[in-house]
């Protein structure tokens, strides 16, 4: 009875052994091409998301004003909660920051993978920072070593993203890597590598600009100088529509563009704000007809919804 007792707990020791996933891939094996996949159809989604909602609201571009209180309701009276915003927070750290972070610290031998991460990690900490203010940053890089990151000040994390963007074009312009991205890119994708680089170098440089003009009224002698190193580079900007960074979207279940999804998924949760179109009439904005449609269709006359506070 004795040795059956001791082979059963021996057995059930090594059966029963939860700690390790067998199904899981480990971190330091993940391979950086299905990262950046992951994290670029992230950061495409995240555009239409809950955050799109939230800001064009209090911008008062879109309103909330339904027939009866509803979610959007909410938000165009400035009833944004913690809970509301825990699937997005959630997404922007977990996943797609995730992924990035991972392509970063294991992508050493492929540069020109780690300098895209780099770049879409600064342009989602940017919208982390102008949303939160305070956010993880210096901390938050630890991956599952650190689950309770520390809170950056968010006035020192613009000069580390925008020393990030100038690390990134480094690593591009790279002259040997052992991966580059490719048909694996929904961003910049109908492209060879050679060619994609230079749109994304565009990117990195513009991006840096804006960051720039941000941060200049908190720091303006180091804007100022940063912009003229920056522009006397002789770096290339976006210059067109060709170089617009943007991922397409296709009309398939669950590719679909997440505001039309939203739009249909939902009818009647979100409206033409009043105060946009009254603004837009009065300077003849030409864009009206294409961001709204005239109300009776064909009258063209728009009508905007007034907010619900």
């Amino acid at each position: 009875i004795a040795f059956s007792g001791i082979v059963a707990v021996s057995s059930c020791k090594k059966m029963m052994d939860i700690n390790k996933d067998p199904d899981r891939i480990p971190d330091s094996n993940s391979p950086i091409p299905q990262l950046l996949t992951s994290a670029q159809v992230n950061v495409g989604f995240t555009a239409g998301s809950d955050l799109f909602r939230y800001t064009t609201q209090i911008m008062q571009q879109m309103s909330g004003g339904a027939s009866q209180p509803n979610q959007t309701y909410e938000y165009g009276r400035y009833n944004i909660t913690g809970s509301d915003q825990n699937n997005l927070w959630s997404s922007l750290y977990a996943t797609t920051l995730s992924d990035l972070e991972l392509i970063i610290k294991q992508g050493g031998a492929s540069p020109h993978y780690v300098g895209v991460a780099k770049i879409l990690k600064a342009f989602t900490y940017q919208h982390i920072v102008d949303t939160w203010g305070d956010v993880p940053y210096s901390q938050a890089q630890g991956l599952s070593a650190n689950t309770q990151p520390a809170y950056d000040d968010d006035a020192t994390i613009y000069p580390k993203l925008i020393t990030l963007l100038t690390e990134a074009v480094t690593d591009m312009n790279a002259g040997s890597s052992a991966l580059s991205p490719g048909t694996n890119s929904v961003i910049y994708s109908n492209a060879t590598w050679a060619t994609a680089r230079a749109f994304w170098i565009k990117f990195a440089n513009t991006l840096r600009l804006r960051l720039l003009i941000h941060y200049s009224k908190k720091d303006p002698a180091f804007c100022v100088a940063q912009i003229t190193t920056l522009v006397n580079s002789g770096g290339p900007f976006m210059a067109s529509n060709a170089d617009n960074f943007q991922m397409a979207f296709y009309d398939v279940a669950n590719q679909r563009n997440p505001i039309s999804a939203f739009e249909v998924s939902r009818p009647n949760y979100l409206f033409a704000d009043a105060r946009m179109l009254t603004l837009m009439g009065s300077k003849n904005d030409p864009r009206r007809a294409t961001y709204f449609t005239d109300f009776p269709v064909g009258s063209g006359n728009y009508v905007g919804d007034r907010k619900s506070v």
